[in-house]
């Protein structure tokens, strides 16, 4: 499901702080603009639906982002992304790489990818086949459940209720999974 022009945030959400630092989380940074889709599930990053996000995919020169694609979509009126990579000469499917920097607040710079396969992590990934997944979030923080206590009533707080970080991971791990021709998510690592 995709939202419609002009789909957003309520005053509520905004009220309530979930919005990014750029905003109320679904706005374009360096235009103000609104993007005109919204999606639901992690989708790759194009056009129209980048807002903040940094897509790797739609960079320049090409060949400076081969094998890098940037996925976005919006949990509860705040956009979400990650951005892959998977070597081109590498034997499907591949292992995974979890690499989390919520400091980096998404963008790719942060996450060492400033300069696209010209990063030494990229480079080692192709050098040995493992797939890459770059993860993390627009507060600067990751917001663990329960706010990180545990509890003799609550001893696993890691429902997507629990946390906006988890709804997160587990729409990433859907990816990984719904990719077995890509991806083993029975070697999913951090």
């Amino acid at each position: 499901a995709v939202c419609a022009v002009g789909c957003g945030s309520t005053a509520a959400m905004i009220a309530a702080g979930s919005g990014s630092s750029g905003g109320d989380g679904d706005v374009d940074d360096s235009t103000g603009d609104v993007p005109s889709e919204q999606p639901m599930t992690p989708t790759l990053c194009s056009s129209t639906n980048k807002g903040r996000c940094e897509c790797a995919n739609l960079n320049t020169p090409t060949s400076a982002w081969q094998g890098l694609a940037t996925y976005t979509w919006w949990i509860d009126g705040v956009q979400r992304c990650f951005t892959t990579f998977a070597s081109s000469s590498a034997q499907s499917p591949m292992p995974v790489v979890l690499f989390m920097q919520c400091y980096a607040k998404d963008s790719l710079g942060g996450m060492t990818l400033g300069g696209g396969t010209a990063s030494e992590t990229l480079q080692q990934a192709s050098r040995f086949g493992i797939a890459m997944f770059f993860l993390s979030t627009p507060d600067g923080g990751w917001d663990f459940g329960a706010d990180g206590v545990v509890t003799d009533d609550n001893p696993q707080p890691c429902s997507t209720a629990d946390s906006k970080d988890i709804a997160y991971l587990s729409a990433v791990f859907g990816l990984i999974e719904g990719s077995p021709e890509t991806y083993d998510a029975s070697k999913v690592y951090t």
